[in-house]
């Protein structure tokens, strides 16, 4: 359905959610941005209210594929204006991962997004999936679960819930931080245990967090089989597959997308080859993903991902690829062949 094609968003940001429903790149739409999202947020309400910062903005997003929700994002903050500047751009965030979403999930599907943050994949996901589908985030920062229940509540996305828990593999307290006040990136602490002195200033904040595994997780939600499971912990993303032991030997997961954060892997103890170990001895090969949605490319075991920077990859069965990507087209190379100039009629040299 998407090909070879990119995506591109028309973004337009506005102050107040109901003003947004009528605009998109300066067309006129229904009030409700897709077709699938029309009850009310079955979320749990926070424990305390939130004041969202005045420099925060909505975002109407809208795909050439109609694809279109409604998403709260701050500009100022590090971590988020990444997002809105590939929006600026017309460009889909972290495009492979985007693509990944759109062509493998279906009306009716469940997904689990851990480390929400402002709720992207989330919004991507509850669009996707639709009223029949099932979408549960994990996201620690209450600033940020916030958010994403925000975002649910103005695209009455009643699908999805949001959890403001740590994922990783044992249940019970963890002590996680975020980057300061102007930056909401962030994961659990490293070597650092509930009852250790707290850091808090303008560069870092620390606090103790609920801690659960995707185990109790998706049996506390009745999950029976998960679609797609998105981990994004900033090198925890070990530490989360441990804690999904009966999930991946039962092989209930069928596609997880993973962030590979080397240098966040090396700060949680471990690296590239014991992650992608522990998914292989259940089952789940490493996939390189393709920007256009296409078939991805097989990391055989043995082999080194090299990367310039942090990137999503794929984990799952080799048997499930087919059923996303049951051909692969094999175009040969074009061989062009030269032919001799014809000869000069005029006695001239060729």
């Amino acid at each position: 359905m998407f090909g070879i094609m990119r995506h591109r968003f028309s973004c337009t940001s506005f102050h107040t959610p109901r003003d947004a429903w009528a605009h998109s790149a300066g067309e006129h739409h229904s009030r409700v941005p897709f077709d699938m999202i029309r009850s009310s947020i079955v979320n749990s309400a926070p424990s305390l209210m939130v004041i969202f910062p005045m420099a925060q903005k909505i975002y109407n997003l809208v795909m050439t594929n109609g694809v279109r929700f409604l998403l709260r994002l701050d500009p100022e903050d590090a971590a988020q204006r990444d997002v809105v500047a590939h929006f600026s751009r017309g460009q889909m965030y972290e495009h492979e991962t985007s693509q990944l979403f759109l062509k493998v999930l279906r009306p009716g599907d469940a997904v689990i997004d851990v480390g929400g943050n402002a709720g992207y994949f989330t919004m991507l996901a509850a669009t996707a999936t639709g009223p029949g589908g099932r979408v549960v985030t994990a996201e620690a920062n209450p600033k940020l679960a916030a958010m994403i229940r925000e975002a649910a509540r103005m695209n009455e996305a009643d699908h999805v819930r949001v959890h403001e828990v740590a994922i990783t593999e044992h249940a019970g307290s963890i002590v996680f931080g975020s980057n300061g006040d102007h930056d909401s990136n962030g994961g659990v602490v490293a070597g650092k245990k509930p009852g250790d002195p707290l850091l808090s200033d303008a560069t870092v904040t620390q606090f103790i967090a609920r801690a659960e595994t995707l185990d109790n997780l998706t049996e506390q939600e009745g999950l029976e089989r998960i679609r797609l499971l998105k981990i994004d912990t900033e090198g925890h993303e070990l530490h989360v597959l441990r804690g999904a032991e009966k999930l991946l030997a039962a092989g209930r997961i069928d596609f997880i997308v993973c962030e590979m954060n080397l240098p966040g892997l090396t700060q949680n103890g471990t690296n590239q080859n014991e992650l992608r170990g522990f998914a292989l001895n259940h089952g789940y090969h490493t996939f390189r993903l393709d920007p256009d949605g296409r078939l991805p490319s097989l990391v055989p075991p043995g082999t080194t991902l090299q990367q310039p920077y942090t990137c999503n990859v794929l984990l799952t069965r080799i048997d499930q690829v087919s059923e996303v990507w049951p051909f692969v087209v094999n175009t040969p190379a074009a061989v062009r062949i030269l032919s001799q100039p014809p000869a000069a009629t005029d006695g001239s040299p060729p």
